[in-house]
């Protein structure tokens, strides 16, 4: 008797665990489609659908950070700010390596006009992804805002290091200098832009503004 009870025992413990993992293996497939629905639901900005969706797939899997963090886009993207920023706030306290939960969280604290904390998350971004330029210039215009334009100019700087055929970015780094009485990088910001466009009448009338401060800062030296 005590035999056949031992070579009972582990068929089923087996038939045990492969029931467990039976149960495991549907709750993933379900989690995965219902992650591609409400994806293509975000993406044509059906969010009423999208949020039921990825919900639904959190009922498969909570703890999902991809699952909680696109749910949160579609709070923000829905206007849900405050659901956003529960979800966003949660998952940098859990030190989700993922630079745009601080981009949305720096979004949302812009909206409410808490502008340090914006460009603490921006800051924060920016440090987990350095190749990130509209990050660099997110960061450069608040900072403009803010009336830091040498701070502003370094972030545009770095941008357009990343993206150098950015005109965009080279008028905003050339604003920024001109702001920051920094006419040399100024000029030289919109020369780089006539090399890439040499008939841009923008660029050369910026040229112009440029050199005309350059010799009012030189006169106001000399007297």
């Amino acid at each position: 008797m005590r035999e056949e009870r031992a070579k009972e025992t582990p068929e089923r413990f087996k038939a045990t665990y492969t029931q467990g993992q039976n149960k495991k293996k549907p709750n993933q497939q379900e989690f995965l489609a219902y992650m591609r629905k409400a994806e293509y639901a975000l993406a044509q900005k059906k969010y009423d659908e999208a949020k039921t969706l990825f919900i639904q797939a959190l009922s498969c899997n909570p703890e999902d950070p991809d699952c909680n963090f696109k749910l949160a886009v579609t709070y923000f993207e829905s206007n849900d700010s405050r659901r956003a920023e529960q979800i966003l706030v949660r998952l940098a306290e859990q030190r989700i390596k993922n630079p745009e939960i601080h981009i949305y969280l720096a979004r949302l604290h812009f909206k409410k006009k808490s502008y340090p904390q914006a460009v603490s998350c921006y800051v924060r971004a920016a440090e987990m992804d350095d190749k990130n330029d509209q990050t660099l210039a997110a960061l450069g215009k608040l900072y403009n805002m803010l009336m830091h334009p040498s701070l502003a100019a370094e972030c545009f700087r770095r941008a357009a290091e990343l993206k150098p055929r950015s005109v965009d970015y080279l008028f905003a780094l050339a604003d920024a200098c001109i702001k920051d009485d920094d006419y040399e990088n100024a000029l030289l910001a919109v020369k780089k832009i006539l090399i890439l466009e040499p008939y841009n009448e923008d660029a050369k009338q910026k040229v112009a503004q440029i050199e005309e401060k350059m010799r009012e800062f030189e006169n106001a030296l000399m007297t």
